[in-house]
This record gives C-alpha cells, structure tokens and sequence, in this order.
C-alpha cells in the first residue's frame, strides 16, 4: 500500500507495472550499506590466589565467562539479516550466528 501511485509521492516501494519485463532488471533497491560491529568472542576470567585454596587442597582454580555474538550493532537499519552473508547477499537460508553465555570453573588437584 506504500508503493509509488502518482506524481510527487515519497516512498522506497517503486510503482507496480504489469505486462513489462521491469521485475528482472538490475536494480540497486536492496542494495545496503553494510557497515557493522560485532563483538564476536570475548572471555573474561579469574585465578583465585593460592591461599584460599590450600585449606580445600586444591593446586590452582580459576573462573571464566565466555560470550559469543553477544552484540551486533548495523548501520543500515533497512538490513535485516546477518551482514555477514556471501557478495552475493543470499543467506542461502543458513542459520544466523547464535548468541551464547558459557560460564565455568577450572580445578587442578
């Protein structure tokens, strides 16, 4: 309902043609800017000292967080899907990066 009808009408949806060869002509209407920022991987730990741990008789631990594509910032609201995708800019119906928190705790006896 937003498509371009008649003179002096702003909107990205162009007019409707029928009977024309128009729908496979090169066009630049999806093309996006595919600027972005992604925190891809980031870890964050911590070895606790040694003297909280000899009473536990434990040698060495430490704790760690892991997160992976916790954010992705993309300059182009318009893009909806990964800006990672091929040149082509099919996604090839592949699943999108998955976000993940991992936490965890190293024991050396």
């Amino acid at each position: 309902m937003d498509r371009w009808q008649e003179e002096g009408d702003v909107t990205d949806v162009p007019r409707v043609v029928y009977g024309t060869n128009d729908d496979s002509r090169t066009s630049s209407r999806f093309l996006y800017d595919g600027d972005y920022l992604r925190v891809k991987d980031i870890v964050i730990g911590y070895k606790l000292p040694a003297s909280l741990l000899r009473p536990v008789k434990i040698d060495q631990a430490s704790v760690f967080a892991r997160g992976t594509n916790l954010f992705t910032w993309v300059k182009d609201d318009r893009l909806k899907y990964d800006p990672e995708v091929r040149a082509d800019g099919f996604t090839r119906l592949t699943t999108p990066p998955v976000k993940s928190i991992i936490f965890g705790i190293n024991l050396n006896f």
